[in-house]
């Protein structure tokens, strides 16, 4: 894997920094309340910077929930991948598992 430039490792902080302040936004206000204008004053830019990294709210949402990916169905499609075709049974206990977590650790919906 290459090592970033200098550019590159800002973009990424800033789009780290957008997406962080934004999921904080939305789970305490909920999407629809949340702004690109509060989005921008938590994050300290300009509501034009986090338009030039994202050209929606919604675009926001999306990488988030791509995020989010990553912890829910990459394991179970790992898993299925795994246990082979008799997973059924183990495959509830781990669905159950993951929404247990999602109710107790909102963050990470």
């Amino acid at each position: 894997m290459r090592k970033l430039n200098k550019k590159e490792e800002q973009r990424k902080a800033s789009t780290e920094n957008i997406l962080t302040c934004a999921l904080d936004l939305f789970v305490k206000n909920g999407y629809r309340a949340t702004t690109i204008d509060m989005i921008a004053a938590r994050a300290g830019l300009t509501k034009g910077a986090i338009y030039f990294y994202f050209k929606t709210k919604d675009a926001i949402m999306l990488m988030l929930l791509g995020e989010a990916e990553k912890y829910i169905v990459d394991p179970i499609e790992e898993y299925m991948a795994n246990e082979g075709p008799h997973a059924d049974a183990k495959l509830v206990k781990f669905i159950n598992t993951q929404a247990l977590l999602g109710v107790t650790n909102r963050m990470l919906i």
